[in-house]
């Protein structure tokens, strides 16, 4: 709670000092640059508590931008590895046997990528509004709560015991809910599509994925065998 409290106050002076700080002419376009900057990842905070308008600010106003969605993406890797890494040993008995973080970071940013990809190609085709940017910029806004819930957890995993189990679950139930939501509120904003048309995408987008994943796997294990099929073409010239 300490720390909670600290963050907050820093985060008041750093708003109150950002505001006095507005960027003049004078300054220069490095100055705008970075302020452009800051309010795009400020928007994040915006986008948590209107998020079909958050998300409609990122399609038709630019309220996102790569370096801002690439930083929240990052965050929200890093809190992903942290969560897995860091939870208690009560909590994560893997913490025993050591946990192998590049395997989990490849595949999350991996289902990640797929999604993207997928859901631009399911929404194109389903007269979708967005563009491939804006679907990059809102799934990695819609990431936020990694951040803001998996790190506190983390850090409370280790002062909770066993009794504690199912607060520490429902604070985790609480993270995956809550991307879920805001999946379906980012299809509706940045798509226009109604409620239902944007859970119909999100399946869709869904089995889109598994089909990549299958496909990906099928193509690494063909090439697999044909590395293995010239290998051993080339040892049996060479021997004889």
């Amino acid at each position: 709670m300490n720390i909670a409290i600290g963050f907050g106050i820093l985060y008041l002076i750093w708003a109150r000092v950002s505001r006095r700080l507005r960027p003049k002419k004078s300054w220069g376009f490095r100055f705008r640059l970075k302020s452009s900057l800051v309010e795009r990842l400020k928007h994040v905070f915006y986008l948590m508590k209107h998020p079909i308008d958050g998300f409609y600010a990122i399609r038709y106003e630019g309220k996102a931008g790569f370096a801002s969605s690439l930083i929240l993406l990052a965050l929200a890797v890093a809190a992903f590895g942290y969560m897995q890494s860091g939870t208690s040993f009560m909590f994560n008995p893997a913490i025993h046997v050591g946990v192998d973080l590049l395997p989990l970071t490849v595949q999350f940013v991996g289902i990640w990528l797929g999604w993207v990809i997928s859901n631009y190609l399911i929404s194109s085709l389903l007269r979708g509004e967005g563009r491939f940017r804006d679907v990059f910029f809102s799934s990695s806004y819609a990431l936020f709560p990694i951040i803001l819930i998996g790190i506190p957890v983390t850090l409370l995993s280790n002062t909770l015991t066993l009794n504690e189990l199912a607060i520490f679950n429902f604070l985790k139930l609480t993270i995956f809910v809550w991307i879920a939501l805001l999946t379906i509120w980012m299809v509706q904003g940045i798509h226009n599509y109604t409620f239902i048309e944007a859970l119909f995408i999100i399946l869709l987008s869904l089995l889109t994925l598994v089909i990549i994943i299958i496909l990906i796997f099928i193509f690494i294990s063909l090439s697999i065998e044909l590395v293995n099929f010239i290998y051993s073409l080339y040892q049996e010239v060479f021997i004889r």
